[in-house]
């Protein structure tokens, strides 16, 4: 009866222990109001704009996402923030603490000017850092491998193919004219040219439009031209700013 009485005591004791003792990491929710499955044609940027509401937001995601997959390995490992895979989870994180959000709210006399009525509908102005427009300061940033992504086909050159593609961009598609020379390609391949435009305002700019005699010349001389739209403009993604657009 003695020990009986022993081993009944360790075993309450041992299951009193057990709910005293807080639960493995593993077990404990990440902070999520909402999770979301990767679909074809998502971006981070499209998936921050929907659950959101800020389409600039997705760096959010990632942060919110990478501490979910610490706890939970259901959770994707995001490592860069322009390469996004179908199937992954993604934790949508709740809204910033009002805390936070009014101390960084800039009073009315720090917020930035607006745009000039004549600017083609920039929605903001923003500082000018000229050294992240260097080439030193840009030959030091790591950028991910990633391919163009062909979104439709067009009518073709006289003597070259014509394509919508698209890139990532922290987290934002990019779309782009594209053109490929016919024929066999040269042992060294084709020669390249990125075909940055000039102003057009967002709100009448059109990837197959204007420049359209340029782009013409040097594809029918055998160059690959990829012509990038930039933020906002056209069904690329983001909003169009002064400086930094693409």
């Amino acid at each position: 009866m003695y020990t009986q009485r022993i081993v009944l005591a360790v075993a309450i004791t041992a299951l009193w222990g057990a709910l005293l003792l807080p639960a493995p990491a593993s077990a404990q929710a990440a902070n999520c109001i909402q999770t979301v499955t990767v679909q074809a044609g998502d971006t981070l940027s499209t998936i921050a704009g929907r659950t959101l509401g800020n389409a600039a937001a997705y760096d959010r995601i990632v942060a919110a996402t990478k501490e979910a997959a610490a706890i939970d390995n259901s959770f994707a490992a995001i490592e860069s923030a322009n390469r996004l895979n179908i199937g992954w989870k993604l934790c949508i994180p709740g809204a910033a603490q009002s805390t936070s959000a009014a101390a960084t709210t800039p009073s009315p006399a720090s917020a930035p000017a607006p745009a000039a009525a004549d600017e083609g509908g920039l929605a903001e102005v923003e500082p000018f850092d000229g050294e992240a427009l260097t080439i030193d300061y840009l030959r030091t940033q790591r950028y991910p491998d990633q391919q163009l992504v062909i979104e439709e086909e067009l009518t073709p050159g006289a003597n070259y193919d014509r394509y919508i593609a698209s890139y990532l961009s922290e987290g934002l598609r990019i779309n782009g004219l594209l053109t490929v020379p016919g024929g066999e390609a040269p042992a060294s391949g084709w020669p390249v040219i990125i075909f940055n435009h000039g102003y057009i305002p967002p709100d009448v700019y059109r990837t197959t439009e204007r420049y359209v005699a340029y782009v013409d010349g040097f594809a029918r001389n055998g160059y690959i031209v990829f012509r990038p739209d930039y933020r906002g403009h056209a069904f690329s993604d983001g909003n169009a700013r002064r400086i930094r657009l693409s």
